[in-house]
């Protein structure tokens, strides 16, 4: 998880309105909430809360993984640089060029569920 460096980055890019989407529903959870319950992530939880309300806007919120299409593919491209963290200007390939602009026309993708998994309550 590097939230706060990318928190980091928007506070310095001046960004006043704040979305932060993750497909991770328990680190959403673990910034929303006020009491650090799982100690290990504690500092880190808590940096990104102090660093998130410096924004006036902010939201976090959870997408599937089909939404987050985007950061996935940015997050593989950055799984083979040698770099620990790098921002760019511009999509670095035309794949994620592709994701980008289907994110910007707002594109959506089917979530595939599978059927043969349903509980009953009773």
């Amino acid at each position: 998880m590097v939230l706060p460096v990318g928190i980091q980055l928007a506070l310095s890019e001046g960004i006043q309105n704040l979305i932060v989407e993750l497909d991770a529903r328990v680190v959403i959870d673990l910034i929303n909430s006020n009491v650090d319950t799982v100690k290990p992530y504690s500092p880190l939880s808590c940096d990104c809360r102090c660093l998130l309300r410096r924004f006036p806007q902010v939201q976090v919120k959870h997408v599937y993984r089909e939404g987050n299409r985007c950061a996935d593919a940015l997050a593989s491209w950055g799984c083979l640089m040698d770099d620990a963290f790098v921002v760019f200007s511009s999509p670095p390939n035309t794949d994620v060029l592709y994701l980008v602009n289907s994110d910007l026309a707002g594109m959506h993708v089917n979530r595939i569920v599978n059927t043969g998994l349903t509980s009953s309550v009773g």
